[in-house]
């Protein structure tokens, strides 16, 4: 649980760690209750437990300047625990600096290699597996091996991250320990020294209930939490889950403790479980850019699919246990390419079919080799030959013969996207979908970010999709480990905004609109999506200028963005067409990835994530401007040009910081109407319910 903040526009002091002399005796690191905790979040140490060894008592370290707790330990007989903390720091405990140098030590000592330092190779990529597990596993259970996969495969440690380990129940069967805990606290404080709170839920083993009913599962509690702060709660999960919120009490986005009499109450469950792989062509030694591949069943071949980036020749897939078989989709892939090896599958290597088998909750990472077929070498997925189908025409007449009733209707389809996290957004998000379906004629499919919305809008939108004859389908992606992590929760929306348009969307989607959530529309967009883009792979609208009482608050006429942009438009996110033939034909995607990459590692860079990557790829991923009258916004537009607004934005104002239900009722008449509209149909639906419920508590 964690404090609504802009952690990045803060800078954490830290101070260089020492490490005190102690009697060199040590233990294996244990597993059992990791949580990772990104540094700027949390003033928190790093704990480090070391688990038990046939060595004389440890005594403890500290490993920084001004440690705030202590612990002594009382173990049975052979029984042996040290402790280790690293208090504040965001260097990288590597070796270079003095913690680096403390762990190195112990580590090294441990593995009777003090002379090697590959004996610890660090805290964020692990520690040396052969030379632990060789003198150290041989209990039974496999716990450096489960150390080291949490901490480098599942947690994905990296620098500047925090971690903390520590016995909890899981250990406390295996462990007979009296610990005696001293707190050493500062006497005054000017702020909570906390901003996130974190729990850690993990059972040893499957439990359950009385006579055999199945157990409710673990649970986290969070008690005597600060009840005056804005908090946000979320889950971390290991890299290869896509879990999902089925049920909570109140908007998790928005948790105002002293204005909720009740407890909090959310529940979580785990939907998908993601096959991740790396696919390379080895006489290239590239990744086979654009490339797709399909997974499926013997009888149903495509259930998903996906294409390659050219960023690591990376792609995902998501599934759940079970047999499954990869394959290259049919068409112009399959043409050209074939599969002649895989690793980490469940079918011989050799063999082109690939089998992979998801039974266990660890996540399954695969490698596929192909190579281009003997007659196609000068041919290419993404280029059109002459007197050939393109790759994007192939895959349209794939789906075609799949779908052959629905071409024509898919053709014509209003593809909308969006995003939105918490009951307010929710509530702009369901307004805006009316106003686009009362100005268009055109059947339209709505396309959600699935991973943040709440229970309740996914109850609803069912309902709403019937009373207003609209398609729908919500989307998900899980941010690829390899890629720079964006932390605070509106950020990581921005980032699935722009940096994930290639793979999060089925590859037979032409074109797709993005809408923000808090737009009103009054305009067929289908004028949108049929606009000529000119060549470009995506058309954006750019800030108006027309107010110019405004004018010391446009940050892009000077500075950087003055620079760059030479005279050019910067364009605004709130509304966007993207065409996917050409966006995937020249791997914008992947262009996009590898600057974002760049640019994220300076948290003073990209600002405003989907608006200024696209901005400073201009030059590299060309943007079409869209007719100015698309996007009106009363912050940076006047009031003479609203009369030709097609769309309305409610932009924030940083001058008068007018709250959004406030400036919704007062700019755009139509808003209240539309609100009220939903209100009651919701209304509907919750006495629906009632009556239902009421029905089946009846004898």
């Amino acid at each position: 649980m964690m404090e609504k903040k802009d952690y990045y526009k803060k800078k954490t002091e830290t101070k260089n760690s020492q490490f005190i002399p102690h009697s060199s005796s040590w233990s294996l690191p244990s597993s059992s209750q990791l949580s990772r905790v990104p540094a700027r979040n949390m003033l928190s140490p790093v704990l480090w437990h070391f688990l038990w060894a046939q060595v004389p008592p440890s005594q403890l370290v500290f490993l920084s300047q001004e440690p705030f707790i202590s612990l002594r330990l009382t173990l049975q007989q052979e029984n042996r625990i040290g402790f280790v903390f690293i208090l504040n720091t965001d260097d990288e405990v590597d070796g270079r600096n003095d913690a680096g140098v403390a762990l190195w030590r112990a580590f090294n000592y441990i593995s009777e290699e003090r002379s090697v330092s590959e004996a610890f190779i660090s805290i964020v990529h692990g520690m040396d597996k052969n030379a632990f597990e060789k003198k150290y596993n041989t209990v039974g259970v496999n716990i450096f091996r489960t150390h080291q996969l949490f901490c480098q495969d599942v947690l994905k440690l990296r620098p500047g991250e925090m971690s903390i380990v520590s016995n909890g129940k899981v250990l406390g069967k295996i462990i007979n320990m009296r610990v005696t805990l001293f707190m050493n606290c500062k006497s005054q404080l000017s702020e909570a020294p906390l901003e996130s709170f974190y729990r850690f839920v993990l059972e040893p083993e499957l439990m359950s209930g009385d006579n055999d009913r199945p157990f409710l599962g673990p649970v986290a509690k969070f008690l005597d939490i600060p009840e005056s702060p804005l908090l946000t709660l979320n889950l971390i999960t290991p890299e290869g889950w896509l879990v999902d919120t089925v049920h909570s009490s109140c908007d998790l986005d928005n948790i105002h403790l002293k204005d909720i009499e009740r407890s909090v109450t959310a529940e979580y469950e785990l939907e998908y479980l993601l096959l991740e792989g790396h696919c390379l062509d080895p006489m290239t030694k590239q990744s086979p850019r654009g490339l797709q591949f399909t997974l499926g069943t013997k009888n149903k071949p495509v259930m998903v699919d996906t294409i390659v980036m050219a960023n690591f020749g990376y792609f995902q897939l998501k599934a759940n246990p079970g047999a499954w078989i990869l394959k290259l989709r049919q068409g112009k892939c399959e043409d050209i390419y074939q599969i002649i090896g895989h690793e980490g599958t469940d079918s011989p290597s050799d063999i082109e079919d690939v089998i992979v088998v998801l039974n266990s909750f660890n996540s399954k990472i695969i490698e596929v080799e192909v190579q281009k077929k003997p007659d196609k070498m000068n041919e290419d997925i993404l280029t059109d030959s002459d007197g050939k189908k393109g790759m994007w025409e192939s895959i349209k007449s794939f789906t075609r013969k799949l779908h052959k009733d629905d071409d024509k209707k898919e053709k014509e389809v209003l593809n909308i996207f969006s995003v939105a996290s918490g009951h307010l957004y929710e509530r702009f998000l369901r307004i805006m979908m009316l106003s686009v379906l009362r100005n268009t004629k055109t059947p339209v499919k709505f396309w959600f970010l699935k991973n943040y919305l709440s229970p309740s809008f996914k109850e609803v939108i069912p309902h709403m999709a019937k009373e207003y004859g609209f398609q729908y389908e919500l989307v998900q992606y899980k941010w690829p480990h390899w890629l720079h992590q964006q932390t605070e929760k509106q950020r990581i929306i921005w980032g699935y905004k722009i940096l994930f348009l290639d793979v999060l969307f089925p590859l037979a989607v032409d074109k797709i609109i993005f809408v923000d959530a808090d737009q009103i529309v009054r305009h067929d967009l289908k004028e949108l999506r049929d606009f000529d883009l000119g060549g470009a792979p995506y058309g954006f609208t750019p800030f108006c200028d027309s107010r110019t009482e405004m004018d010391g608050y446009r940050f892009w006429k000077k500075g950087y963005w003055a620079s760059h942009l030479a005279g050019r438009k910067y364009h605004i996110s709130a509304l966007y067409v993207v065409d996917f033939k050409k966006f995937r034909r020249i791997a914008a995607g992947d262009r996009l990835r590898g600057r974002y990459q760049a640019l994220s590692q300076d948290p003073n860079s990209l600002s405003n994530l989907d608006q200024d990557l696209p901005n400073d790829m201009i030059y590299q991923v060309a943007i079409k401007s869209l007719p100015q009258d698309w996007l009106w916004c009363e912050t940076w537009c006047d009031d003479e040009s609203k009369q030709r607004a097609k769309t309305i934005d409610l932009c924030n104002n940083p001058k008068t910081k007018e709250p959004k239900l406030e400036a919704a009722a007062r700019i755009i008449p139509e808003w209240v109407e539309y609100d009220a509209e939903i209100r009651q149909l919701l209304d509907h639906l919750e006495n629906e319910k009632k009556s239902t419920s009421k029905l089946l508590s009846l004898p």
